[in-house]
């Protein structure tokens, strides 16, 4: 396991540093962040962490303290921001083990030569999943030798679908209103 770890590191980065948010998000898609995942409908990319917020110092970009005169904290009191609901209402941490339903069934696979993400991340998700007392099908692996791609094993994935829709049955019947 030394060895592989060892090759592993040895594999190409695929984020810039800070990962994830980068500090300039005007079109920043070679630092292959996720700025365009969140703040309003109006803007393409926003910064979504308080360090890519407030360490943003590129002019025009709409986002950070240069361009609002505001720093997260401030942005985020704001009633009508959105950014702060959009990461939490993302991150199934904040919901699983909690009064929140859960979703009974997980497949989660994440691929150990993953250069983008850290093991830890799936592995703390996998044993806060095998903590709620809702979750009754989880299925969580490391797939062996496998980069950042999602598409470990389709047959097997589709498989799992199958058999748990099988399971669950038919759903039920919509309730009436009015």
């Amino acid at each position: 396991m030394t060895r592989y770890l060892a090759f592993v590191a040895t594999q190409a980065t695929l984020k810039t540093t800070p990962a994830f948010d980068a500090v300039g998000v005007n079109g920043n898609t070679a630092g292959r962040t996720e700025t365009n995942l969140f703040g309003p409908p109006t803007q393409e990319y926003l910064n979504y962490t308080e360090y890519g917020w407030n360490h943003n110092d590129v002019a025009g970009d709409g986002s950070g303290l240069d361009d609002t005169g505001l720093t997260w904290k401030q942005y985020t009191a704001k009633q009508s921001t959105t950014v702060d609901d959009q990461v939490h209402l993302i991150n199934p941490m904040d919901f699983v083990g909690t009064r929140a339903d859960t979703a009974p069934n997980w497949y989660v696979r994440h691929g150990t030569r993953d250069r983008d993400t850290a093991f830890t991340v799936s592995v703390n998700l996998d044993r806060a999943l095998a903590a709620d007392k809702q979750v009754t099908n989880l299925d969580y692996r490391l797939a062996w030798n496998q980069p950042h791609a999602g598409n470990y094993d389709v047959p097997e994935a589709m498989a799992w679908i199958a058999a748990a829709v099988r399971k669950a049955g038919a759903p039920p019947a919509p309730r009436r209103r009015g």
